[in-house]
């Protein structure tokens, strides 16, 4: 897989026109095929009630924030040069977002097809209100309403801008880095500064609100780290805190975290504790990356529990679409 580089100036996408519903069972306010069909009004009724469900409960970070803070060096305010594989987790996780906010998910097909390779559809255009999630979401919607769909991990590579297609070079998402540590900037989490490398100036952000990071590295420990009833805790104060997927969030974070290679904040205080911990997160990673969640009548009690639990999250168990394409993401990591 080869990188290409392009200008960041690549234009935005204009925003579709609002979705239709063609009558296939489906989640409330699924797009499938370019027919209208007369909206029925229980499938209005369960949007709106799966509106209020999903934006009372959003978390202050998105996923990718949480995964940036977690690289970045405290003090020194950037990630490390020699870590290429961020970038790619981060896309991951922008997909991810979108599917825990109801916003995509897989497209409905009868016939048996293999995860990585279902299509990833529009459920609901409504914005975010974070800007890269919306762009990203409008690039999907566009591409859908232009007859095109594709899969998690050509989404993900386009996105990244790992692609030799030229005809794909306005998917890619520009400085994704850079626009994620302006946000937390926007959210008192990091702050700006500059640091003298020589030759040339660079923008740094270093951790101001360590709280936040410190909030972040014991969800991870509480997840990998410590028994189960620590878990359960753990889990339990986030649902009381009103944070939406509180547990399926914390196992894509550990997932995307793991595969960017941005935990050395976690792994480096646990020395013996660390390979069990990686070998942990590779765990979460094959039960996860299936659909419907749990792969192994072989795993261990952590991971069946958290299982157990992601699944109660679901608002419609094995149809959940928008969980779906999260474990097809997470297989797709799985895999790197």
């Amino acid at each position: 897989m080869a990188s290409v580089v392009h200008s960041d100036d690549g234009p935005t996408p204009s925003p579709p026109p609002s979705g239709t519903n063609d009558g296939k069972s489906r989640p409330p306010g699924g797009l499938e095929g370019g027919a209208r069909a007369t909206a029925d009004p229980r499938d209005s009724k369960l949007e709106m009630a799966e509106e209020g469900r999903r934006e009372d409960k959003l978390p202050r970070l998105t996923l990718a924030e949480e995964v940036l803070l977690l690289g970045i060096q405290d003090k020194k305010g950037y990630l490390s040069f020699w870590n290429d594989d961020v970038s790619y987790a981060l896309r991951a996780c922008i997909l991810m977002e979108l599917a825990l906010q109801r916003r995509i998910g897989i497209l409905y097909n009868p016939q048996p097809t293999p995860l990585e390779q279902r299509m990833v559809t529009v459920l609901s255009t409504l914005p975010t209100g974070d800007p890269l999630l919306d762009e990203a979401l409008m690039m999907i919607k566009k591409t859908e309403d232009a007859g095109e769909r594709m899969n998690t991990r050509t989404w993900v590579d386009y996105l990244s801008g790992e692609t030799w297609n030229f005809r794909k070079v306005p998917f890619q998402l520009k400085q994704v880095r850079e626009r994620i540590c302006e946000g937390l900037v926007q959210k008192g989490v990091l702050g700006t500064g500059t640091r003298n490398f020589f030759i040339f100036d660079m923008i740094t952000h270093p951790v101001i609100d360590t709280n936040s990071k410190t909030r972040i590295i014991s969800r991870l420990n509480a997840l990998l780290i410590t028994s189960t009833s620590t878990v359960v805790s753990a889990a339990t104060a986030l649902v009381e805190e009103g944070t939406q997927c509180a547990l399926l969030r914390t196992v894509c974070l550990a997932g995307a975290a793991y595969k960017g290679r941005v935990m050395d904040s976690v792994f480096a205080p646990l020395l013996a504790q660390a390979y069990t911990a990686r070998m942990l997160c590779d765990e979460i990673l094959r039960e996860f990356g299936a659909w419907p969640f749990g792969r192994t009548e072989g795993a261990q009690e952590r991971v069946r529990w958290l299982v157990g639990r992601a699944r109660e999250e679901s608002t419609d168990g094995e149809k959940d679409r928008a969980f779906e394409l999260v474990a097809a993401v997470l297989e797709m990591l799985s895999k790197l």
